[in-house]
């Protein structure tokens, strides 16, 4: 298995996962974690030095979801979240 913890906001990137697992002969699978934007800000902010929090700050928000990603709400309970996101790569 292949895991990669980023923010995916360009095609290219999207495309290079991709590739990536074509590569390794494995499955790709996107989980696409979302919150509204004023929890988003709060988490990132939260997490002051952080590398990936701070360079978040600069970066604004996308909405290129690729298609056929699974989507969850991480406003719901994190067991909740975690279980679903699990659920989703086991299949």
């Amino acid at each position: 298995n292949v895991v990669l913890d980023m923010p995916f906001t360009r095609n290219e990137e999207i495309e290079l996962a991709q590739s990536v697992a074509s590569r390794l002969n494995v499955q790709f699978k996107v989980v696409y974690l979302k919150c509204p934007e004023h929890i988003r800000i709060e988490r990132i902010y939260s997490q002051k030095d952080h590398p990936v929090s701070v360079a978040l700050r600069s970066q604004p928000r996308t909405s290129n979801i690729p298609a056929g990603c699974k989507v969850i709400d991480t406003t719901a309970p994190i067991e909740v979240s975690v279980a679903e996101c699990l659920d989703y790569l086991r299949s």
